[in-house]
């Protein structure tokens, strides 16, 4: 019996701590779609579309999620450090490429998402971007991306025609809207919430007062 007391007041104790390890602080972007979209995306037209944002927290981009209301084939995506200010700058483009993806079949409307996990830093600007630049053999199909009315931390739409998404300077802006986007994003290192450190602690002083109760009974049988 008093081997069970213990094993359940320790088993409570680490699930406690494991409860807190994962309670890290996630953080998500979004906007809604306007009624407005931007075309033509494809070949041989606009090979790369890109939404510019700011991460909100440092952390992990966990993914991202781009929308087409039509199919090209295939395409990739990619997510890049944006060498541009938080309003759009003649000549700006990717200064370090942090993700790209394979390509993948795109027949049809369609929510692309991607799962980066890659590493941000709060403040600063990055570009998330669907491209079928390079990739051989595409329809000739074009999609029109839906676009969002503006939100905070999601800055502005850009595309790239005939060069690469990985390019340092793209050149290109439109400034009717934003791209309907998603970001999800997960702090590093977070600490766990008050109510999550209050559980903690009373799991520990119930595990404190178990073995106190034990050292006591072993103490009265040696007596």
């Amino acid at each position: 019996m008093r081997f069970t007391n213990l094993f359940a007041a320790a088993t409570a104790a680490l699930a406690i701590l494991g409860a807190a390890s994962a309670a890290e602080a996630s953080v998500t972007l979004s906007n809604t779609p306007n009624g407005a979209s931007i075309g033509s995306f494809g070949n041989p037209d606009s090979q790369t579309y890109g939404q510019v944002f700011t991460a909100p927290i440092t952390g992990k981009l966990t993914s991202f999620t781009l929308n087409l209301n039509g199919g090209v084939g295939s395409l990739y995506g990619g997510v890049g450090e944006w060498n541009g200010g938080s309003s759009y700058t003649t000549g700006a483009g990717v200064s370090n490429t942090l993700y790209q993806s394979a390509a993948v079949a795109s027949n049809g409307a369609s929510a692309y998402t991607f799962n980066t996990d890659i590493s941000v830093v709060a403040g600063q600007l990055y570009v998330a971007y669907l491209s079928v630049f390079g990739l051989a053999n595409q329809p000739p199909l074009t999609a029109f991306m839906p676009l969002a009315h503006d939100t905070a931390g999601i800055n502005y739409f850009v595309w790239a025609n005939s060069m690469s998404p990985t390019s340092s300077s793209w050149n290109y802006h439109f400034d009717g809207g934003d791209a309907q986007f998603t970001a999800i994003f997960a702090e590093a290192g977070a600490v766990p919430e008050p109510a999550t450190w209050a559980m903690m602690l009373i799991g520990f002083l119930g595990l404190g007062s178990v073995l106190r109760h034990e050292r006591s009974r072993v103490r009265v049988a040696v007596a």
